[in-house]
């Protein structure tokens, strides 16, 4: 679906039904139903009314140990009623990711071998999960 059909679907409530299976509380539904509104928005002005899907990816907080790598596999997690939300379109030659926290550079889907240089950063994860 095209991104501004799918927004025109959030703003005439169309989606409602969805947001409130998806989050569980009628009182924050105007607030999600804002957000998924906003990120459409931004995606049309910086990409263009292209064919579209939305994520989203839950919450969690690690309540005892963090990494399982440096936990030997042991870490206490709960979920919490927040999460993050994505929408995103094909493109052949890139990987394009726009946040509103973090600045993420484009990646050419033809060079994506690690580079020492990018070590922590959001471009060195993204590559690795697109090798993955």
């Amino acid at each position: 679906m095209k991104a501004s059909e799918l927004k025109t679907k959030f703003e005439n409530g169309s989606c409602d039904a969805l947001l409130l299976e998806l989050y569980g509380d009628k009182d924050m539904l105007d607030m999600e139903r804002d957000r998924y509104i906003y990120a459409l928005t931004s995606f049309i002005q910086r990409f263009g009314d292209l064919e579209v899907s939305v994520f989203t990816a839950a919450g969690r907080t690690e309540v005892s140990g963090n990494h399982t790598d440096h936990q030997h596999g042991r870490v206490l997690a709960a979920s919490v009623n927040l999460d993050s939300i994505g929408v995103a379109a094909r493109a052949d030659d890139v990987i394009e990711v726009m946040s509103d926290a973090f600045p993420i550079e484009t990646l050419s889907v033809s060079d994506l071998e690690k580079d020492p240089a990018q070590e922590g950063t959001s471009e060195a994860l993204i590559k690795g999960v697109y090798q993955g």
